[in-house]
């Protein structure tokens, strides 16, 4: 297997937009993320990405991928808060099918874990109830809170759930929305201890890896 931790930015995991223009392309939004990138003032780095409003592409149909050589890429960024210059991490990775995403973020201060399905998906703006499952183990239910755009979902106990996950194990995610319909997210996490250490050092709880 191919593990490769990529540190380069994704806007997806920033911020969680409502979505007012059609979808953009893969290449649009590389496009606006290097823009972002180029800007060499950490704040107004960090500021752009926060700003950007990335929508992820309509979902397509893809063949299940090879499990033989899989490569698993975390996209991370780090840099001082804009808002009080306390360190921040961010990191985000792309589902195995679809166009879900899996955010793992410490942002002033605070350690978030964020489920968003697809561009298309609106959750609502009530708690919704999400399965979550590491590997074979058991189906653990439990009751996210909703973006106020209805994108995304964060999970309760977010550092626990962070310290649950194992280094190239497998995330399935199923999160229902007000309307009852289901969208799932799997997730191969490579090598996510690297994400987890990063996260805690900013976070300050580290002591909790012991």
């Amino acid at each position: 297997m191919r593990v490769a931790l990529i540190s380069t930015v994704s806007a997806f995991f920033l911020t969680l937009a409502p979505q007012q223009a059609p979808a953009q392309s893969v290449p649009e939004t590389l496009g606006a993320m290097k823009s972002c990138r180029a800007l060499t003032d950490d704040a107004q780095r960090l500021k752009c990405y926060d700003d950007l409003a990335v929508e992820l592409p309509a979902p397509v149909a893809r063949p299940a991928p090879d499990n033989t050589d899989i490569e698993i890429a975390w996209n991370i960024e780090e840099g001082p808060s804009p808002l009080d210059s306390s360190p921040s991490v961010n990191g985000f990775l792309a589902g195995v099918k679809g166009e879900s995403a899996l955010v793992l973020r410490c942002r002033e201060k605070k350690t978030d874990v964020i489920f968003n399905p697809g561009s298309f998906v609106y959750l609502g703006n009530a708690p919704v109830r999400v399965l979550a499952r590491i590997d074979d183990g058991k189906v653990i239910e439990t009751r996210w809170t909703v973006s106020t755009t209805g994108r995304g979902a964060f999970a309760p106990s977010a550092v626990d759930f962070i310290r649950a996950l194992p280094d190239n194990g497998k995330l399935f995610l199923r999160v229902f929305s007000a309307n009852g319909s289901a969208s799932d997210g799997e997730f191969r996490l490579g090598k996510v201890s690297e994400v987890r250490e990063r996260i805690a050092d900013a976070c300050n709880w580290r002591d909790k890896l012991r």
